[in-house]
């Protein structure tokens, strides 16, 4: 089954589809907006996103536009919810209309599945160093967050950064290499 991250401000509908996914096997990753699921997607690498389109902080599409900008994303299939939007203002792999049935949402996952499974088996020993470089990426950009947090804690407090700076350069700089090696790959 996959690893779902489930994104909609609604908790009623939200939960509902959460127990739906989970009930058929997928493994599922909730989060409240969009804001919070850029947030959890490089940590939890999500094989499908479902989200509703309108949302506070951070909708939809910026969320997705997001997303894709970072390394292993763009190929993520993305499926929109909205009771409004008919047309997404994204490519999308499938827009549903709410409410729908359930049953509606497990099918265009199974299907969407199918096809991850199918390019995964065709990309062979590539896929495998893909998907090593993407995790090694996403890991190098939370260190450089971590390490964004700490070169201002210890501004904050008055102390010399240029030690703390220099590292932090050198790990853009890593992370740079390897977005060219991804690249090539």
């Amino acid at each position: 089954m996959s690893r779902v991250l489930l994104v909609d401000d609604d908790a009623n509908l939200r939960d509902a589809l959460s127990a739906v996914l989970d009930s058929a096997g997928h493994d599922v990753i909730i989060a409240h907006d969009g804001m919070e699921a850029v947030r959890l997607a490089p940590i939890s690498h999500p094989q499908i996103i479902v989200s509703d389109v309108m949302m506070p902080e951070m909708d939809g599409p910026t969320m997705v536009r997001e997303l894709r900008a970072m390394p292993g994303f763009l190929q993520v299939p993305v499926i929109m919810m909205s009771a409004l939007v008919t047309t997404p203002a994204i490519p999308v792999a499938a827009m549903l209309r709410k409410p729908f049935a359930p049953t509606t949402l497990l099918d265009v996952i199974a299907r969407l599945s199918a096809l991850i499974e199918q390019t995964q088996m065709e990309d062979g020993d590539n896929a495998c160093a893909v998907r090593t470089c993407d995790a090694r990426i996403r890991r190098g950009v939370e260190l450089i967050g971590d390490q964004e947090k700490r070169v201002h804690r210890l501004r904050s407090l008055g102390f010399d950064t240029r030690l703390a700076e220099q590292v932090h350069d050198r790990m853009k700089g890593s992370v740079d290499a390897l977005v060219l090696f991804r690249r090539i790959l």
